[in-house]
């Protein structure tokens, strides 16, 4: 965050010019007493959000006291957001002049880094002079506390987070989807409009979900079709969208078996009785053991073997012979 003072050294600012939204090295002016204006396109912008109403917001910014600039004649680079600029009706004479730039505050973001650039000094003038006159300094803080929290939130977080309770349902399952919404700066959102969009190759159900505070939104919706589902998920506010999310899921087709899943003990104890059996639940499992008897049974299993049409019993026995053989002549028995 780049917050300028009356002599601040432009040869050393220019050494930070990758942090920068300056497109070619600023000039020094003259100091000026100017009065800051939103830009229509910097109002809804996180660090420029003083109050949930838009025009409590514009009112606020609009009563805050006159601040200092000596860097009028800037050029930003294109891709810089400007937030906030010269009001040209309280400040006569300066806004529009030719090579200047009437632009206060700008927002600057390059990849995962940003920045938030003040081309104005004696900030501190919004808390303490609204104290002064006996209102209150609360914009300048809550300025100070937007901006740090939009700086430090990482963006790969989203804004916008929707999902559904499951990944698989039965056929006329509720399906129950849930979100939580949230400004840049992280601040959740109770007034946005969540609306869920449900498509499949069959056609499509839209969902509006319901505020719960704190941020959250939840509904649910019942599909009778069995498919693969997918939702898309958008949060708007004051036609403004803050967001998007996606997700998918499956509904199984109609099965009877599921139905009615709890165990049915009367049918089973009608389906015992007429097979012969006997019905046992997890406390009757003593006596099952008794019930069960089984007649003693013996099994006997005979093999055969052909030694002689096995070579390799034939050469077994030639072997064993001839060795007694040797063994005899050897000996003088033979």
């Amino acid at each position: 965050m780049f917050l300028p003072a009356a002599q601040t050294d432009i040869e050393k600012l220019w050494l930070w010019k990758d942090f920068l939204p300056f497109a070619s090295r600023p000039a020094r002016t003259g100091e000026h007493v100017v009065y800051i204006q939103p830009l229509p396109q910097g109002l809804h912008h996180p660090v420029m959000r003083l109050a949930e109403d838009d025009a409590e917001n514009q009112r606020r910014w609009e009563e805050l006291p006159p601040v200092f600039t000596n860097l009028t004649r800037v050029r930003l680079k294109p891709q810089v957001q400007a937030l906030a600029a010269i009001d040209p009706q309280r400040t006569p004479g300066l806004a529009g002049r030719r090579g200047s730039s009437p632009v206060l505050l700008a927002a600057y973001r390059s990849g995962t880094r940003k920045s938030l650039t003040a081309l104005a000094y004696g900030l501190w003038r919004w808390d303490l002079l609204m104290t002064g006159v006996g209102k209150s300094g609360e914009a300048y803080r809550s300025f100070v506390r937007n901006s740090v929290r939009w700086l430090t939130t990482s963006e790969d977080s989203k804004l916008v987070r929707i999902h559904s309770n499951k990944e698989i349902y039965r056929s006329g399952e509720e399906i129950q989807f849930s979100a939580q919404v949230y400004f840049e700066d992280y601040e959740p959102v109770d007034d946005a409009e969540v609306v869920v969009m449900l498509k499949s190759g069959k056609g499509s159900q839209q969902l509006t979900l319901t505020s719960i505070g704190d941020g959250r939104y939840e509904g649910m919706i019942e599909v009778l079709e069995g498919g693969d589902y997918e939702f898309v998920g958008t949060a708007h506010r004051g036609g403004r969208v803050l967001g998007r999310d996606t997700g998918k899921f499956s509904v199984e087709g109609f099965n009877l078996e599921f139905q009615a899943t709890r165990m049915n003990e009367d049918l089973l104890r009608q389906v015992a009785a007429k097979s012969g059996g006997a019905y046992f639940t997890p406390n009757d499992f003593e006596q099952l053991e008794s019930k069960l008897q089984f007649p003693k049974r013996i099994d006997q299993v005979k093999s055969e073997w052909e030694l002689w049409n096995r070579p390799a019993v034939l050469l077994l026995c030639l072997f064993l012979l001839g060795s007694e053989w040797l063994i005899r002549k050897r000996k003088g028995m033979l």
